[in-house]
Formats: C-alpha cells, sequence, structure tokens
C-alpha cells in the first residue's frame, strides 16, 4: 500500500511512540474524576498527541509513519488504540514536516467535528451554520 493511499484511509489501530501530547483545560476535571466514562484517578493523562507507529496492523500501514492520534493516556511514552476501542480513538497519518504543536492538537478536533458533521442531520443546500469560536481547534476544523 502506498503512502497516499493510506492516507485516504479514515483510521487504522496501532501502537504509537509518542512525540508530543496535547494540553486541555479539562484535565483538570479529569483529575477530580468529574467526566463520567473517564478513567479514575489513579490514571495517565491526555487524550491526543503526535508520535511515530512503532507496532502497525497488518493491513500495509508501516510502523515508522508519523500519525496525529486520539486515545486514553498520550501523556505516556507509548500508547496502544485497541482494535476495538472507541469510535473516537483514532491515529491517521500526517507528512512528515508538520508542526509538533499543530500535530499534538489535531486529533481531537478532527474527530469531533467529523462526529458532529456525521451526527446532525443537514436540512438542505443552502442552510446557514453559525460557528462560535472559529478560531479555536473544532472551530477551525469547522470553517474548513
Amino acid at each position: 500500500m502506498s503512502r497516499a493511499s493510506a492516507m485516504s484511509m479514515s483510521c487504522f489501530r496501532t501502537v504509537i511512540a509518542v512525540e508530543a501530547s496535547g494540553v486541555y483545560y479539562a484535565y483538570l476535571y479529569f483529575r477530580k474524576g468529574a467526566f463520567p466514562g473517564l478513567p479514575r484517578p489513579p490514571f495517565v493523562l491526555g487524550l491526543e498527541g503526535v508520535g511515530t507507529m512503532s507496532q502497525a496492523p497488518a493491513d500495509g500501514v508501516a510502523p515508522g509513519w508519523r500519525v496525529a492520534f486520539a486515545t486514553f493516556g498520550s501523556y505516556a511514552e507509548e500508547v496502544v488504540i485497541p482494535p476495538d476501542g472507541e469510535p473516537w480513538q483514532i491515529a491517521v497519518p500526517i507528512s512528515d514536516d508538520m508542526a509538533v504543536g499543530q500535530a499534538a492538537g489535531l486529533a481531537i478536533s478532527g474527530r469531533t467535528v467529523v462526529l458532529l458533521s456525521d451526527g446532525v442531520p443537514a436540512e438542505g443546500e443552502g442552510d446557514t451554520v453559525l460557528v462560535f469560536a472559529g478560531t479555536g481547534g473544532d472551530g477551525w476544523f469547522l470553517c474548513q
């Protein structure tokens, strides 16, 4: 499988050596156990980041590729995205020259926008959508 073909894949499951992790104010709430459904302390913080695949699934995607990812525990040195994980747990190939800061905060916002866009029924052509905070992560994706 060529790199271009893999770039068109919506997601794949793998093991990733973490290069950098996104950081959010919401992690203060995670530490308090205030988000239902998330791990309760003690646990490793982090929900997204950028890294290099150290193990790849058997679908032709090669170890060594750089990816933006979303999964639990991104503050660790290595993360695993299980094949039977949650729909938001993803890894997508990115270019080798993408800045670490951009890539580390890419996956959660991108996935949130995809889930939102797919989950909100469209009324029809010409409808208006209001995007609050178009300069934030989710808003930036929506405005693209």
